[in-house]
């Protein structure tokens, strides 16, 4: 899960929720963040002083989710920024199998940096 903007590109603040399974499929889309209670579940576990997060509407097993610079590479379309959307499209064609395994999290949290850094030099040529 995550958050995109209406163009379908990656976004850190504004923008609606997405959801995608693990397969690709996109679970939900559009989904309003103040509307959290609606959409979101929290199950107490005996065993963790954690809770642990689910889309209601596929329960607590199917709808447990992750957030997380993957969650944001694999929800989106694109970051909006040309080497970023490059090193995404690079990602996602190279790694499409296994794309889900937390491993990948350190790629996608590289592909943010240089996201963000694109971003800045934006910033300072305006």
């Amino acid at each position: 899960m995550g958050l995109v903007n209406d163009s379908n590109e990656v976004d850190y603040y504004d923008g609606t929720w997405c959801i995608v399974a693990s397969d690709g499929l996109v679970v939900a889309e559009r989904l309003d963040p103040l509307l959290y209670q609606t959409w979101i579940e929290e199950k107490i576990e005996n065993w963790t002083y954690l809770k642990s997060p689910f889309y209601k509407p596929l329960g607590s097993q199917e709808g447990m989710y992750r957030v997380g610079p993957l969650a944001r590479l694999l929800v989106s379309e694109r970051f909006g920024t040309p080497e970023a959307d490059r090193e995404r499209e690079e990602f996602l064609a190279t790694y499409a199998l296994a794309r889900t395994s937390s491993f990948f999290y350190h790629y996608a949290r590289l592909i943010e940096i240089l996201y963000a850094s694109e971003r800045m030099q934006m910033y300072l040529m305006e």
